[in-house]
């Protein structure tokens, strides 16, 4: 959603089938949560967007609907909605999904790259995730200061 008036809200990829997606992704029932089918054109947006992928192309994507902030998980979100995007490309465009090392540096870790691509399910990529948060806590503990 990038170059949108809505960029943590829309989300979408060049030759995803939109309507499938979002009930693949409602299906999961996540926790405040609903998908429906977009789709919205990038635009240069200065100072906030100025070089968006695809500018200027019509994307199909998803408009994230949050239904009840108390119990959204965007995290967990993230990781069902990238898994879904993710499989339903073909093997050409499986192999440019992850450009660059952009994603390991946002994720800051590149397991759960390597985990997307192996085809895990998001619950083990979760779990993954958590257990590696779990030791970055006992391993900083000792720099704490209060």
């Amino acid at each position: 959603g990038r170059g949108t008036s809505e960029p943590f809200k829309l989300v979408g990829l060049p030759g995803i089938d939109a309507d499938v997606l979002a009930r693949k992704l409602n299906v999961d029932k996540l926790p405040g949560v609903k998908f429906e089918p977009a789709q919205f054109t990038p635009r240069s947006i200065p100072g906030r967007s100025s070089e968006p992928r695809f500018c200027d192309q019509m994307i199909p994507g998803l408009r994230i609907v949050i239904t009840d902030p108390q119990v959204f998980e965007p995290v967990e979100t993230g990781i069902y909605l990238l898994c879904a995007v993710y499989r339903s490309l073909g093997e050409v465009e499986r192999e440019h999904f992850f450009h660059g090392e952009g994603f390991d540096s946002l994720a800051g870790t590149g397991s759960m790259r390597k985990l997307i691509q192996s085809g895990a399910a998001p619950e083990e990529i979760i779990d993954a995730w958590l257990k590696e948060d779990e030791q970055f806590a006992e391993k900083r503990r000792k720099y704490l200061l209060y």
